[in-house]
């Protein structure tokens, strides 16, 4: 088994640190039986996510989180970045009524999903990934 997650922060963030992050991550390579893994999780502004979305994307808007897988999705191995919107995070956990913290971790949580294989492209998918993503974010927490 290898993993390496990096954690990067180009945007300040004090409520996470980088054990934390790692932390649940693997929780979640654990829970979907992931044996290897080289990601990123990049947290950034919300200008510097815009950016990517419209680059990547075509989609000239901020976005929450955007996950680049790097290669082509296997059962026991992922290579990818995630990029997390610090102002997109801080917004909607005032908007959800969650801590800022909560919210950063169910960003990292979404982006980590996508990586394995969940997708949110219509109702019925997006149920599955809100339900993963509550499993995780409690079952991790608990560990």
């Amino acid at each position: 088994m290898n993993r390496r997650i990096d954690v990067i922060f180009e945007a300040r963030v004090t409520v996470l640190t980088k054990v934390m992050i790692r932390r649940q991550v693997m929780c979640i390579l654990d829970g979907e039986n992931i044996r290897s893994c080289v990601l990123n999780i990049i947290f950034v502004e919300a200008e510097y996510i815009r950016q990517l979305n419209q680059t990547y994307l075509g989609k000239n808007q901020t976005t929450d989180v955007i996950a680049f897988p790097l290669e082509d999705f296997d059962s026991e191995m992922i290579e990818g970045e995630i990029y997390i919107c610090t102002e997109a995070a801080k917004q909607q956990a005032k908007d959800f009524n969650v801590s800022y913290q909560n919210e950063l971790l169910r960003l990292t949580v979404h982006g980590v999903l996508h990586l394995v294989g969940y997708d949110d492209l219509d109702e019925q998918a997006r149920s599955n990934m809100r339900n993963a993503e509550d499993t995780y974010l409690s079952l991790c927490a608990a560990s």
